[in-house]
């Protein structure tokens, strides 16, 4: 008797094809982006938001003598100022290329290569857990996920601190971060940036170099125009043919110079962002950092009235 046998395991990979680990995946990727990445040119923006989010956190807590976890902390900006404020800090990044870009001799800082929103730190076991701009680098199924990790590794009395950019071009990003953080935190404190204008001024100092590197290099082009879409899409591909490119060429040191010298003030990062709020509100919203505690698993009760007692079976039938 022939018997028909069904297959039970799981389907074979064609040849010369491996399931996709996404850790791996997400350490190729960023250890590739840290290798490629050019010098931050937006330096006060950079340390204003380290300041903001310091000063948000003190509120909260006294970072001296608590053990931290700064998740995605690339080159460890937030892990040395916990650290000047006496934390005893893990700075966690998927990227060694980012975490060795942390200075030596700094006792207080272990380096973890980890993966968020997956990593196997222990459970309650920071008084501060950091996470900043990190959810906006996640791909979007993960989002709850982050939010969970940074709950998991929370203590009960832990203040976690989020921060993410705001895209002033989509809607209701905002809300919807919110209402993530709310899912696994509660939430005490919040610092809005609104750097809409200074955002704009970059981006249009940068153009021209933008434009004569895509006129040179195709994969560049590809992925500057699958970053965009509509006008802006058409504008790019018009501005960064080959002559349109080598004409952007010749004034992109100048505007190059100009971001940088403007990147670096924060007199005008501050004015640029007091103008922002005055004219666009919350629409010029582009960063949010917020801090919180663990979400308790059981209702606070105190002060509420008492759950009504439970009848018995006999009780009910009387």
């Amino acid at each position: 008797m022939k018997l028909n046998v069904i297959e039970t395991s799981a389907p074979k990979e064609k040849a010369g094809r491996e399931r996709e680990n996404p850790r791996d995946k997400a350490r190729a990727i960023h250890e590739r982006r840290w290798m490629q990445k050019e010098e931050c040119t937006d330096v006060a923006m950079e340390k204003e938001r380290i300041r903001r989010s310091g000063e948000l956190m003190l509120l909260s807590i006294n970072p001296s003598g608590k053990k931290a976890c700064d998740l995605g902390a690339g080159a460890g900006l937030f892990s040395l100022w916990l650290e000047e404020r006496g934390a005893i800090v893990d700075a966690v990044d998927i990227a060694m290329n980012a975490l060795q870009k942390i200075k030596p001799l700094h006792q207080n800082i272990r380096l973890v290569q980890d993966f968020v929103p997956a990593t196997l730190l222990d459970d309650s076991s920071y008084e501060i857990v950091a996470a900043l701009d990190l959810i906006a680098e996640m791909p979007e199924k993960d989002y709850r996920l982050f939010f969970m990790e940074v709950a998991r590794l929370l203590k009960k009395e832990g203040v976690a601190l989020i921060s993410t950019p705001i895209d002033f071009r989509s809607e209701n990003a905002l809300d919807l971060f919110f209402s993530l953080a709310k899912t696994e935190l509660e939430l005490t404190g919040c610092a809005l940036s609104y750097h809409y204008f200074s955002i704009k001024l970059a981006d249009f100092l940068k153009a021209p170099a933008r434009f004569h590197r895509a006129s040179h290099d195709p994969v560049l082009l590809a992925r500057m125009l699958e970053e965009r879409s509509g006008l802006r899409k058409a504008w790019f591909r018009l501005c960064s043919k080959r002559v349109s490119g080598a004409l952007f060429g010749y004034i992109a040191p100048l505007t190059s110079w100009l971001q940088t010298k403007t990147g670096n003030s924060l007199t005008i990062l501050q004015l640029l962002e007091r103008i922002s709020k005055s004219l666009k509100g919350d629409s010029a919203i582009t960063h949010v950092i917020v801090s919180g505690i663990r979400k308790s698993l059981v209702p606070d009760l105190q002060g509420k009235a008492p759950l009504p007692e439970r009848k018995t079976k006999k009780q009910i039938w009387e």
